[in-house]
Order: structure tokens, then C-alpha cells, then sequence
């Protein structure tokens, strides 16, 4: 099940198994005013929530993140790792910029998705693209991005009956990711 494979997935991160986990990325270049949002995040956070933020290869960041944050219980800094992947698998919701790379790798995780300022281009047309179809959420404000995670957490219903955000979003990247495009790419280039 989910669950079992998120266990699983903290364990081999290090994660504590309780509670909720909030997964930043800002990239490889670790891009953003991170630090302020961590802040922000650590303020709103609930009692055994963990943090998790990978910085990439920003060794700057990572010290600053370190010399801020560091000794915080629950929350974990990460430089550059080939663990991903098992990090999206270990956490609840993703807060990251609309790189086409995590972001498409979130949605084939089916994980919650709450993208954070992009750079201008490509990236606003990711987010877009994204918020359109409902495999993200976003907004311009690191407070509303915070409260839209928390709400992505969340699994309960509004009063009408109606799907919770999170549901409705996992929903959306069942029906739209394609997690095979890979397998499908390479047959069509061996026919050509």
C-alpha cells in the first residue's frame, strides 16, 4: 500500500515515521528565496511535522539553511542526492519551483504538488500547464503557498461532500501522468 511504501521510504531516509513530511526543492541550483520560506513553514508547522529541503548544488544555500535551521528538530538539509525519488516517496506534499524535471517526476509519484515562484519562461508555462489540468496548486506569496500545502496534507472532504483538494489532484496526475512515456518514446525512435 501507499502508506507501507511511505514507511518503508522514511526508513531509508532517516525520516521519523510519525507525523507529516513537507518536501522543498528548489531545483538543482537550489533557486529561490528558500531560507524565508523554510521560515515561514517552520512557524506554521504542527508539533511532529518533519521538513525536508534539498538544496541541490547550492553549498551556499545549504550553509545558510544549515546555520538557520540546522539544529531544528525535524527538519533535514540536504545538498545534492541521488535519493529523489525516495524523498517524494517519504513526504506528503512537494513544495518546489515548476522545473519541468521534479515536476514531472512529482506527478508520476503522485505526490502533492504546490509549485513556488518560477522562473520566468518555461517555467510559468510548467505552471500552467500544471494548474490547469489540477496536478498543482500555486501561488505568487510564500504565505498562500504554506497554507495551500497544509491544505494538500489534509484529507478531508468540505461539508458538501465534495473531494478534498488532495484528493482531487491525485486524482488528476492518475489520469494524466505517464509514468511509461520513456518505454513509448524509445519504440516509436527504434520504428523511425
Amino acid at each position: 500500500s501507499q502508506k507501507e511504501e511511505m514507511k518503508r521510504s522514511r526508513t531509508l531516509c532517516g525520516l521519523p515515521l510519525d507525523g507529516r513530511a513537507f518536501l522543498i526543492m528548489g531545483g538543482s541550483m537550489g533557486f529561490g528565496k528558500i531560507h524565508l520560506f523554510v521560515a515561514e513553514l517552520l512557524r506554521r508547522r504542527h508539533d511532529g511535522d518533519s521538513v525536508v529541503i534539498i538544496c541541490g548544488n547550492n553549498q551556499k544555500l545549504q550553509k545558510t539553511l544549515n546555520r538557520l535551521f540546522g539544529g531544528m528538530e525535524r527538519v533535514f538539509i540536504l545538498g545534492f542526492t541521488r535519493e529523489v525519488s525516495r524523498y517524494m516517496d517519504a513526504c506528503d506534499v512537494i513544495f518546489t519551483k515548476p522545473g519541468g524535471l521534479t515536476s514531472t517526476e512529482a506527478l508520476v509519484k503522485r505526490i502533492p504538488i504546490v509549485h513556488t515562484a518560477p522562473i520566468p519562461g518555461c517555467e510559468t508555462a510548467n505552471r500552467n500547464f500544471f494548474v490547469k489540468r489540477h496536478l498543482s496548486v500555486s501561488s505568487k506569496y510564500i504565505a498562500k503557498q504554506i497554507t495551500l500545502g497544509k491544505r494538500l496534507i489534509s484529507d478531508t472532504q468540505d461539508p458538501h461532500g465534495n473531494r478534498s483538494l488532495r484528493e482531487e489532484m491525485l486524482l488528476a496526475q492518475k489520469e494524466n501522468g505517464k509514468p511509461d512515456a520513456a518505454v513509448h518514446i524509445i519504440k516509436t525512435l527504434e520504428k523511425l
